[in-house]
C-alpha cells in the first residue's frame, strides 16, 4: 500500500516512458479510537457512538468477533470523519468493533463492546 497522498502515474515498458500522468489520490482508511459506550445489554437497543478517524458516508459499522459473522450498527448516522452514531443490535459476549469502507479498507477495534446478560 502507498502512504496517503498524490501519486503521479508513470508507465515503463520496452518501448520507453510515458510522460507524468494522471494524478492517483492514496487515501487512509477507516480507523477506530472508541466506543461509547462500551457495554449493553445483550437484547440491544441502546444509542452507541463510535469515535475514529477517516470515516466517510459509506463507513458501516459492524460489531462481532470477526467480519464475516458480525452484525451491523443499527440506524447508523454519520455524524463527520470522526463519528458515527447508531443503535447497538442485540448480541452475546465480548467483541470487536469493526468499520468498513468500500473504497479505503476495514479498521478493527478488538474487545471494544460487551453484550451483558439482562
Amino acid at each position: 500500500p502507498r502512504a496517503p497522498g498524490s501519486h503521479p502515474i508513470r508507465v515503463v515498458t520496452s518501448l520507453g516512458e510515458t510522460p507524468p500522468g494522471p494524478i492517483f489520490e492514496s487515501l487512509e482508511g477507516p480507523r477506530i479510537l472508541e466506543v461509547e459506550p462500551n457495554r449493553g445489554s445483550e437484547i440491544g437497543g441502546q444509542p452507541i457512538q463510535v469515535r475514529g478517524q477517516h470515516f466517510s458516508p459509506e463507513t458501516q459499522i459492524f460489531l462481532g468477533d470477526a467480519l464475516a459473522t458480525a452484525v451491523p450498527l443499527l440506524a447508523p448516522v454519520f455524524v463527520d470523519t470522526t463519528l458515527i452514531r447508531g443503535i447497538v443490535p442485540a448480541g452475546r459476549g465480548l467483541v470487536s468493533v469493526f468499520a468498513v469502507d468500500p473504497i479505503t479498507g476495514v479498521a478493527r477495534l478488538p474487545a471494544a463492546f460487551g453484550w451483558e446478560p439482562r
